[in-house]
């Protein structure tokens, strides 16, 4: 039997599914921004960790562990599938131009009609039949090219079986224990990562901590261009209440499938739903430049794109799926294992075992 049974993948759809319907151009050489490359200051702040020369027992400080919770409850996998509404504002740095979208995210229904889109204004006014139009059928080609592009997120899982299955067999041939599944953490390994690495400075504001890493500012750091991260943790929750990364010089390049980002900044808040046992996106925006093909749409963006998160819903997962979360700019969709059962599905009790195989799907 499969230790795991399902196959994760997290993928940027949200973010090209906005940027099809507002056909928005999402600046930006690298300046050092010497405010934010200063540590905060103040009576309030207290200085955890005040360099960033390496210190890898810097972690196990009591001040560091409402953060160190806060962020393992992010990395939490949340059962189920969640339907969610977004509102997008995008802003063009180069010509001005400003325009609104509204979203629906809704994973039971088939993969083309997942996401339902509306092209709202156009620098504040309704927009004309032929803007309307335009986002239409950028919306459209993306529709059309989903289901192959899931055609190909399942191949990958079919082959992930396999490899699963024949390890499984070779291990037990030999007499061995299967070997345990190690259980990743991705926000939180980067969290001891920053720490280890950087600064970190703790101060409060009522019910909220905020915890600033600055890490990047020494010549032999691999990383060089230097970031800021900074953590809001609600004490009344433990739970993270808002999450900044800030690139202090040059630009980040990020891979996603069919997607390459220069993120500048990134502003992420975040709301405790019902039935839901983490926190999930409320608002969220973000300064970049962004060549991507959007599943052969193309299209570059340049500005700032704003978005609220609202209405969440958890509702029936459509097809294969056994789980669909909107995190921030992207949705981490996870598919059954064809065939695949767990101890938890033969208890009775419906809730599949959660993969966590993260896979990068790359373009024709």
């Amino acid at each position: 039997m499969l230790s795991r049974a399902a196959y994760l993948v997290t993928v940027g759809l949200l973010l090209m599914a906005i940027a099809a319907s507002s056909g928005c151009t999402l600046p930006m050489k690298g300046k050092l921004r010497a405010d934010m490359a200063a540590p905060p200051a103040g009576d309030s702040v207290i200085a955890i960790k005040p360099t960033d020369v390496y210190d890898k027992t810097a972690i196990d400080r009591n001040e560091l562990k409402p953060l160190l919770e806060a962020v393992a409850k992010m990395d939490r996998p949340d059962s189920g599938c969640w339907a969610v509404t977004v509102e997008t504002t995008s802003v063009d740095a180069k010509n001005g131009e400003t325009r609104k979208s509204i979203t629906r995210f809704d994973p039971s229904k088939p993969f083309d009609e997942m996401f339902a889109s509306e092209l709202v204004s156009v620098n504040n006014l309704p927009p004309t039949e032929s803007q309307k139009n335009a986002a239409e059928k950028r919306m459209s080609k993306y529709r059309d090219n989903m289901p192959k592009f899931l055609d190909k997120v399942r191949k990958y899982r079919d082959e992930a079986q396999k490899k699963q299955a024949a390890a499984a067999a070779k291990t037990a041939g030999a007499g061995k224990e299967p070997k345990k599944e190690q259980k990743e953490s991705p926000m939180l390994d980067a969290l001891k990562y920053q720490i280890a690495n950087g600064s970190c400075h703790m101060e409060t504001n009522g019910n909220i901590l905020k915890y600033t890493i600055l890490t990047g500012r020494r010549d032999n750091y691999k990383h060089g261009d230097g970031d800021r991260y900074e953590y809001l943790v609600d004490m009344n929750t433990t739970t993270l209440a808002g999450y900044n990364e800030i690139n202090i010089v040059g630009t980040k390049v990020y891979g996603v499938i069919y997607i390459n980002e220069e993120i500048l900044d990134t502003y992420e808040t975040y709301v405790l739903v019902p039935g839901s046992n983490k926190p999930f996106p409320s608002t969220s925006k973000t300064v970049a430049k962004t060549s991507t093909r959007l599943f052969g749409i193309g299209g570059k963006t340049n500005g700032t794109e704003t978005s609220t998160f609202t209405d969440y819903k958890k509702v029936p997962c459509h097809g294969d799926l056994s789980r669909a979360v909107i995190k921030g700019g992207s949705v981490e969709l996870v598919f059954l294992f064809e065939n695949a059962e767990t101890e938890a599905d033969k208890a009775g009790n419906g809730e599949p075992e959660a993969g966590n195989k993260d896979t990068d799907v790359k373009p024709e």
